[in-house]
Order: structure tokens, then C-alpha cells, then sequence
């Protein structure tokens, strides 16, 4: 998505800062196979959930989960903010 910073919503930040952590870069998002995108976020879940698990001490339970799905930028446009 070639759209500035300062025009996503709080949620597209997140999404793209998560993502920013997986080691495909933005090319994970853009395989068709759902099931190839979704090994690539449970890395980062998995990573993201050893990290939280270093400083979140009261529960061992927690667990961290990231899965999207694509949408057009049709799709987007036509979404609210």
C-alpha cells in the first residue's frame, strides 16, 4: 500500500508496524495462499508473545495473535475512519 503515514487510520499504523516485523517484508501480504501469509504472522505472534512474556509477568496464559486479511484499495477507500 503506497499510502503516507499520515493518511492511514490508528488501526492501518498498527497493522503496517506489525508487519514491518515480519522478515518477508510486505510481500507475505501479497500471497494469494492465506495459508502461507498466516505461517509467516504466527512467527511474528510467536515472537511478539516472548517478548510480552519478558516484562507481563502476572499471567503465563497470554498469548499474542496476528491474522489479516486482504483487502483492494477499493475496499479500503470505502471503509470508514
Amino acid at each position: 500500500m503506497n499510502v503516507p503515514d499520515g493518511e492511514l487510520t490508528g488501526g492501518e499504523r498498527t497493522a503496517k508496524a506489525l508487519l514491518e516485523l515480519v522478515s518477508s517484508g510486505d510481500d507475505v501480504l501479497l500471497n494469494d495462499d492465506y495459508e502461507e501469509r498466516k505461517v509467516e504472522l504466527e512467527a511474528v505472534s510467536d515472537m511478539l508473545t516472548s517478548q510480552m512474556a519478558e516484562y507481563w509477568r502476572q499471567s503465563n496464559d497470554l498469548a499474542v495473535t496476528i491474522d489479516v486479511d486482504r483487502t483492494s484499495d477499493e475496499g479500503r477507500a470505502a471503509s470508514p475512519r
